[in-house]
């Protein structure tokens, strides 16, 4: 986003002034001046203020000035004004002596502003209440007052002072060119705050709307992780179940082999017991040991037929008699059966 997009735009703006007679209006266009002059009648019952704020909008709509960026010149009495040497004041107390000047003309509330010539000074002030008035007046309208001015007597004399025209066109250049004095200079900001709220509030919009974004996608992979991985439990829910009896015989039967294998037995049978705990490892799981007189029947799960291979080789340790039995195949796990003939 541009930062133009964010100040105001006073390219095009209009001064007035009214004379008590006449209203006298002049429009600045980029460099381009253009004037225009009514008569104007104040009824008793109206404000004066708000049936001139009134006609001067109607004018502009009139004469096709779409500005709402507009300036006003008062006359001489509407506003306390004052010309004077500043003489020894360090420049530095002066803006400070212009205000203690104005409170002591009108009252604390008082608005004011000032502009040197040479080595003297114009002062201006006027009460709020009367410039709340006049910005109160323009807002209903659809206007905006940026600046409410007495003409300095400075310029008065270097002006033909039967031409009124003159003011209208002082008080746009005040406001075009953000000149002073004005007394409501701080309505000449250069940023356009009704502008800067909205960008704010859509920046913090699209903030808003990315983390609601991000997070929705993070909970759709979420839940498609968790869909994907229950979906897989449920395929293979008889696999797990097996394999948690698996685990369970596999822990009694390394329970049974250390025992076995701490104990001293003459017995043949027992000693291959012992011995079939000795060879036992994690890629073949026991889950059936049947003895006859001189003979053992094993059946177990595998992962795969290598691991089966690698077993009968350890068997043959204990018997040369290792005669494998039956083999199936379930979701990857081989089911086996093993039967021996035991050393006399």
């Amino acid at each position: 986003m541009s930062l133009n997009f964010l100040q105001e735009d006073f390219s095009e703006v209009v001064g007035a002034y009214f004379d008590g007679e006449k209203i006298y209006l002049s429009r600045h266009i980029n460099g381009n001046v253009e004037n225009f002059d009514a008569n104007f009648s104040v009824e008793d019952d109206v404000s004066e203020i708000e049936q001139l704020a009134e006609k001067i909008s109607l004018l502009c709509y009139q004469r096709g000035w779409k500005t709402s960026k507009m300036g006003l010149c008062l006359r001489e009495g509407v506003a306390i004004t004052f010309q004077t040497p500043f003489g020894t004041i360090p420049p530095e107390e002066i803006d400070n002596s212009v205000k203690i000047w104005a409170i002591s003309q009108v009252d604390e509330d008082a608005l004011f502003d000032s502009i040197k010539f040479g080595e003297e000074i114009w002062m201006e002030a006027i009460s709020k209440a009367t410039a709340t008035d006049y910005v109160n007046a323009w807002q209903k309208n659809s206007m905006t007052l940026c600046a409410l001015t007495v003409m300095p007597e400075e310029f008065d004399a270097q002006i033909n002072l039967t031409k009124p025209q003159t003011y209208a066109d002082y008080v746009a250049d005040v406001v075009a060119n953000k000149k002073t004095p004005n007394l409501i200079k701080d309505r000449l900001s250069a940023w356009n705050y009704k502008k800067i709220s909205v960008a704010i509030a859509i920046t913090f919009f699209c903030v808003l709307l990315g983390i609601f974004v991000k997070t929705s996608y993070e909970y759709h992979v979420a839940s498609a992780q968790v869909e994907e991985l229950q979906n897989y439990l449920d395929g293979h829910a008889d696999e797990v179940e097996l394999k948690k009896s698996v685990e369970e015989d596999i822990a009694e039967m390394k329970r049974l082999n250390s025992f076995c294998a701490a104990q001293e037995n003459p017995f043949p049978k027992f000693n291959a017991l012992v011995k079939l705990g000795k060879i036992a490892d994690g890629k073949i799981y026991l889950t059936k040991i049947k003895m006859s007189d001189n003979s053992i029947e094993l059946e177990g799960v595998a992962n795969n037929s290598d691991d089966i291979k690698n077993y009968v080789s350890r068997l043959k340790t204990i018997t040369t008699n290792v005669k494998p039995g039956n083999f199936s195949s379930k979701e990857n796990i081989i089911t086996f059966t093993i039967y021996l003939t035991l050393k006399n």
